[in-house]
């Protein structure tokens, strides 16, 4: 409780902390503090914690199911990972580099800002870790087609749906 205090101290009154929690900047659009990551997390886990109450009653047997279900998810998304991987790699060979990531060249100003042609792009384009997060949003229907610059590129988002979503999503489900 005195935790909860003291964060609604410092979001009201920043010269109640004292500097005492160093800002950490976890995206570039907004700083975060360590300590808020810290506390979520705490308070999420306790919470979690709560379903061992479960174990007494009749919803025990489904807690009980959902933790051991645990194991087979992450055996998926480590299938899943690696398939994607891939993927981005065929993207990699198949484009050039500008032409996968158009916006390059502009993220990293002067200024610090990132705009293009007068509109913002987003952290998204300007990490190299694009490459590996746009076949999962295209996975999932964000097709990205203005940067398609080739015909295998598009034959890739093909097999990129019909293995990443297609498949190994009616895994999961079966799996379940």
């Amino acid at each position: 409780m005195m935790g909860l205090h003291y964060r609604y101290l410092c979001i009201s009154d920043a010269s109640t902390c004292d500097g005492i929690f160093k800002d950490v900047s976890i995206s570039q659009e907004k700083p975060a503090e360590m300590w808020s990551l810290c506390y979520a997390c705490s308070i999420f886990f306790c919470w979690c914690r709560v379903l061992r109450i479960f174990y007494m009653s009749e919803a025990g047997v489904v807690v009980s199911i959902f933790f051991r279900m645990f194991k087979d998810v992450m055996y998926f998304l480590v299938v899943y990972v690696i398939l994607l991987i891939a993927i981005s790699m065929l993207f990699l060979g198949t484009s050039d580099f500008p032409s996968l990531m158009p916006d390059w060249e502009t993220c990293h100003n002067s200024s610090g800002t990132e705009m293009h042609n007068g509109t913002d792009i987003g952290f998204m384009k300007c990490s190299k870790t694009y490459v590996f997060i746009r076949p999962l949003f295209q996975s999932f229907g964000e097709f990205f087609l203005g940067e398609m610059n080739n015909a295998p590129s598009l034959a890739f988002v093909i097999v990129n749906i019909l293995v990443l979503n297609l498949m190994l999503m009616n895994l999961l489900i079966a799996m379940m």
